[in-house]
């Protein structure tokens, strides 16, 4: 029934009031806006892109490179590479002055003859004992030249030993100084993770905030519609109110209660559908706007239905009025009856010359027209056509002088002596 509509409306606002004060007890803003708290976060996440380690590692990690680069070979090591190169280069120097004595020495054996003639006595001279010398000291070089190619090869091997071991010291140098400097890479690593995550922890306090302003804003949006569905309810629950106060002057209660129950059938669905977007409120607030948009147009769709009913509601208690007023009975019937005096007065004047006094009289909600003669009353029903036509006319005539409204100042009488018996 209309009741207990108007019940389950008046409890779903009883349930939107609660709701609001629920929501209005979880709203809570921060110190800082909204534009400041972002501001913060963009600064944090500059800082994190800026972030450097500390001094001292770096520091320590420019020394540990500069060492990297600065190997020194140990004084003993140096040394004797020093030796060793200085007794090649000396060993290379004896071989090539060992190897032009062996030319020279060659050329001069190969260019001694056998003999040789004087050039004063032309005496004859042996030179074989000289040629023999030669060759001996040919070979003495050659010897010496064999030597000293062991030797060098010698000093060149221990050479290229002592190299080795110096690339190796350094190779090992190097090596721990990688080490050590991977470590402080590590350390360096560690030191900007560890204020990285000091910045990620404040801009996650920040985030924090400015999920606290989301969320309060939703609850402010959400409060915001319910608010405006409670005053849609609210007028709805007048409406209903109102309808159901005019259900009793209609006559057909049966099909004001089926048009009424459609109706409220349809504002359930609407109201369903309103409750069911209430679950889609926590999400982003763009789609908390179409939602309200969607609202709104509900909301004037309930204004156009309220506006229809209360047309509807007009147009009956306009009916009802035209009804009382030209029903038997009605407005018509009594303004005549406020008149019946003044009007039976009239028709006595203006009929006064002849021998019959006619008048009306008001029965059983309907008009009885009477005349009297010589005393005694009749029915006009028991008239002459004479009498009825000027009683008729003189009526008319008196009716049309007490409107209000314009009329014409033409009479037409068409035919009005047919019914009237002439001398």
């Amino acid at each position: 029934s209309i009741r207990e509509k108007i019940v389950s409306v008046g409890e779903n606002i009883s349930k939107k009031e609660t709701e609001i004060v629920y929501l209005q007890s979880t709203i809570s803003f921060p110190s800082e806006s909204k534009e400041e708290l972002q501001g913060k976060i963009n600064d944090y996440q500059d800082q994190i892109s800026k972030v450097e380690p500390d001094k001292e590692l770096q520091s320590e990690l420019e020394a540990l490179n500069y060492l990297y680069h600065e190997y020194s070979v140990p004084s003993t090591l140096h040394n004797q590479k020093l030796d060793l190169e200085v007794k090649v280069d000396s060993l290379r120097e004896k071989y090539v002055i060992e190897t032009n004595n062996k030319k020279i020495k060659e050329e001069l054996l190969s260019n001694t003859p056998d003999t040789t003639t004087c050039n004063i006595c032309n005496g004859i001279s042996d030179n074989k004992e000289k040629k023999q010398q030669l060759s001996l000291e040919i070979k003495r070089i050659s010897d010496n030249l064999n030597t000293l190619v062991e030797e060098g090869v010698a000093a060149k091997k221990e050479l290229s030993g002592l190299e080795a071991e110096i690339k190796n010291g350094e190779l090992e140098y190097k090596k721990g100084i990688n080490k050590d400097i991977e470590l402080v890479k590590s350390r360096i690593e560690a030191n900007k993770q560890q204020k990285i995550d000091a910045i990620k922890k404040s801009i996650f306090a920040v985030q924090s905030q400015l999920n606290q302003i989301s969320d309060s804003e939703k609850s402010q949006s959400k409060i915001s519609l319910l608010k405006a569905e409670i005053e849609t309810l609210s007028v709805r629950k007048k409406e209903l109110e109102e309808r159901l106060k005019n259900m009793k002057m209609f006559n057909d209660d049966l099909l004001f209660n089926d048009k009424i129950n459609s109706e409220i059938k349809n504002l359930e669905q609407q109201l369903f559908a309103v409750q069911s977007s209430h679950s889609t409120l926590t999400v982003e607030l763009k789609y908390n706007e179409k939602l309200l948009a969607d609202a709104e147009a509900k909301l004037q769709m309930l204004v156009s239905n309220r506006d229809t009913i209360a047309k509807e509601l007009k147009i009956d208690r306009v009916y009802k009025t035209y009804i009382e007023v030209h029903s038997k009975g009605g407005l018509a019937m009594r303004i005549l009856n406020d008149l019946i005096g003044e009007i039976n007065e009239d028709l006595a004047e203006i009929l006064s010359e002849d021998d019959f006094t006619p008048f009306i009289r008001i029965e059983n909600d309907a008009i009885e027209f009477y005349f009297e003669r010589k005393g005694m009353e009749f029915n006009m029903a028991e008239g002459s056509g004479y009498e009825k036509t000027v009683l008729l006319l003189a009526l008319h005539y008196l009716l049309l002088s007490k409107m209000v409204v314009p009329v014409s100042n033409i009479f037409i009488l068409d035919e009005v002596f047919v019914a009237v018996a002439l001398p």
